[in-house]
């Protein structure tokens, strides 16, 4: 009797770890393994409160938390982001505080120390800049930021990243609309890009795939992981998401971005 007692707690523990593990974005608990790098600091208005959470390692094993509301989630998203500020020409940059059960604003800059083969952190492109948005699944808090206009459904995210190598001898610049964008500087800076909005809740999904990306395909978050290579960038990448119709011609001859909607920030490595 004692050991069937210990199996269904144990059970029920492992059940709630899962459910909170395919909530927070980025696949959150994947292949990739999350953002695990301690000792982050994030400068912005929540900059002083931020700094050196523990991004990693938390993980919420009571029955509470792992059956949060989906309405609850939707409800308190939506009143905590004001109207004025969800709007498809409006594009922010947010870690996840698994401490608080939110997302936190990045304003200027994120910093950590860089691992080789380790994740630095994975950002979310969200069209608000509120400082904080409260909720703990990705999609019911995104979906009612998102589609708070009706246009909404024919925007796409994308992004781009700019860093040099070796004392700035060569200057990288990159523009990422698609899976295969990543490949081409893998053995310096890993990009693992996630369709974080199709996804069931609760259950663990990794990043998106060429073969699997399509028009359909949002890509709402960006994670970072230190390749093999990762001593040679100087420091510091710049990364850049923004929103953008892809009938509306927002891209010049050498493909980059040229619309309003966009925000940037430096991912800096401590450790440099």
């Amino acid at each position: 009797m004692y050991n069937l007692r210990m199996l269904k707690k144990a059970a029920l523990c492992c059940m709630a770890v899962c459910i909170v593990s395919g909530a927070a974005g980025c696949g959150f608990s994947n292949v990739d393994s999350k953002a695990q790098s301690g000792n982050q600091n994030i400068t912005g208005p929540e900059g002083k409160e931020a700094a050196n959470q523990e991004m990693s390692g938390q993980e919420t094993t009571t029955q509470a938390a792992a059956t949060q509301s989906a309405t609850s989630a939707a409800t308190v998203a939506t009143q905590a982001v004001k109207a004025e500020n969800r709007t498809m020409g409006v594009c922010g940059i947010y870690i996840y505080n698994e401490a608080k059960s939110r997302r936190e604003f990045v304003e200027k800059t994120y910093e950590s120390a860089w691992v080789k083969g380790k994740d630095i952190m994975c950002f979310e492109a969200i069209n608000t800049h509120e400082p904080t948005i409260q909720g703990q699944v990705f999609k019911y808090l995104w979906e009612p930021v998102w589609f708070a206009t009706e246009e909404a459904s024919r925007y796409r995210i994308g992004y781009c990243v700019d860093f040099t190598l070796d004392g700035g001898s060569k200057k990288v610049h990159k523009m990422i609309l698609e899976p295969k964008d990543t490949l081409e500087y893998k053995d310096y800076m890993e990009f693992y890009l996630y369709d974080d909005y199709h996804q069931t809740p609760g259950v663990w999904y990794s990043h998106v795939e060429q073969q699997a990306y399509n028009e359909n395909t949002l890509l709402t978050s960006i994670k970072f992981t230190a390749g093999k290579k990762v001593e040679a960038i100087d420091g510091e990448v710049t990364l850049t998401a923004f929103i953008y119709d892809p009938a509306a011609g927002q891209f010049d001859a050498s493909g980059n971005y040229t619309g309003s909607s966009f925000w940037t920030i430096k991912v800096v490595n401590t450790a440099k």
